[in-house]
């Protein structure tokens, strides 16, 4: 078989799909090596995948010092500390080179500006991935201008997206037709899989922590705050805002820590009936359990919810999290929010339109495509198209 290396680059939420195809890849009988930033390796060698270390550490620390990076909605980010800290080009080049050295395929995704110059340097054969549709979105302008904004407060135009991964002879589009509809430009080479589910089976034995379990137990089931490895600046403020909404309505709340530290918005309170903090919790477990979601739109989190036929409040900061509010409302299975103009009072309106027949009747049809889709199977089914010499096609029906 051959020597497969992956190379992803980011947040989270990119780095959990590699994952999943690290394993299908490794159990069809390939050599893989995982190349990503040293704080993303326990994650892949939890996945019993072998990993070596690919450009600068870039974990929850890195991200909780500048919470402001991915606020789109504060003006221009510090675009170079953000390069220079997340993509580190000349690290993951020189990194890459070295560990692609005998490879027989180079899959990385859109996001490691580094793949297409290892491809050039080393001739290697090298697929592409992007998780995130709204990156390549006909409709992402109008999904970023589709929130209100304030006076003064604006999001960026484009020109955050990288494409010259589009090059490649074949490149992965890890999404959901379902989700992203008509609303994805067509290129010569592009694929649509499915979305990428890790499930985590090596963890099945894993049991949430006794708070948790009792917590979810013992009454009706929660609504979740979760912003995932997105940092924010006012975290009290968020939890607050969203645990009066909840008390308001006599529902209940699960609020995510996260890259962010959401915590009590007053520590002295201490978790309740109503309200519960956690640490990580596989969201496949947390989401089926749950009543609705509020996020700020990351593709990973938006892919489980649907998964799991979970409405959703999106709250989006940046990049391509307006594309996906703008998917949801569409969709009819959520609504979206501007992020610095919640008020407990709106928050109440959006849970209220969460729990009605139509909102909860389209996430659940939603649930039921997306569960039957089999998107890390079609995409081996590809790269080893690929690897043979053929001509990828489109991947067979789940």
């Amino acid at each position: 078989m051959s020597r497969i290396v992956l190379s992803t680059i980011g947040t989270q939420g990119d780095f959990v799909p590699f994952v999943g195809l690290g394993r299908a890849l490794a159990a069809q009988g390939h050599d893989v090596v995982v190349a990503v930033n040293p704080a993303a390796i326990p994650l892949f060698e939890a996945a019993g995948l072998a990993t070596v270390a690919c450009g600068s550490p870039y974990g929850p620390e890195e991200a909780r010092s500048h919470p402001g990076l991915f606020d789109e909605w504060r003006g221009e980010p510090a675009r170079r500390e953000l390069i220079h800290q997340i993509f580190d080009l000349e690290g993951n080049y020189h990194a890459l080179v070295e560990i692609c050295r005998g490879a027989d395929l180079l899959v990385a995704v859109s996001l490691q500006l580094a793949a297409p110059r290892v491809h050039d340097a080393l001739g290697i054969p090298w697929v592409a991935v992007s998780l995130l549709p709204g990156e390549i979105g006909t409709r992402a302008a109008a999904a970023r201008d589709s929130l209100p904004a304030p006076e003064g407060l604006r999001p960026l135009p484009d020109g955050y997206l990288f494409l010259e991964y589009l090059r490649a002879p074949l490149v992965l589009l890890a999404s959901s037709q379902h989700f992203h509809g008509e609303g994805v430009a067509g290129f010569d080479g592009l694929r649509t899989t499915g979305f990428w589910f890790h499930d985590g089976r090596e963890q099945a034995s894993w049991r949430p922590p006794p708070g948790v379990e009792r917590f979810m137990r013992e009454g009706a089931a929660p609504i979740v705050l979760t912003f995932g490895s997105l940092p924010v600046g006012d975290a009290a403020r968020i939890v607050a805002l969203h645990r009066e909404a909840a008390r308001e309505l006599g529902m209940r709340l699960l609020v995510q820590r996260g890259w962010g530290n959401l915590s009590h918005a007053d520590p002295a309170q201490g978790d309740g009936d109503d309200v519960c903090v956690a640490g990580p919790l596989p969201h496949d477990w947390l989401f089926a359990r749950s009543a609705a979601v509020v996020h700020h739109g990351g593709i990973g989190v938006t892919a489980r919810a649907l998964r799991h036929g979970c409405p959703m409040v999106v709250e989006p900061y940046g990049r391509d999290q307006f594309f996906n509010a703008y998917r949801i409302v569409e969709l009819g299975a959520g609504v979206a929010m501007h992020p610095h103009e919640l008020t407990a009072r709106g928050l109440c309106q959006a849970f209220t339109r969460l729990q009605s027949d139509p909102v909860r009747g389209r996430a659940a049809e939603l649930a039921r495509h997306i569960g039957a889709e089999r998107g890390i199977d079609h995409a081996c089914d590809l790269i080893e198209t690929y690897l043979r010499g053929a001509v990828p096609g489109e991947p067979r029906s789940a």
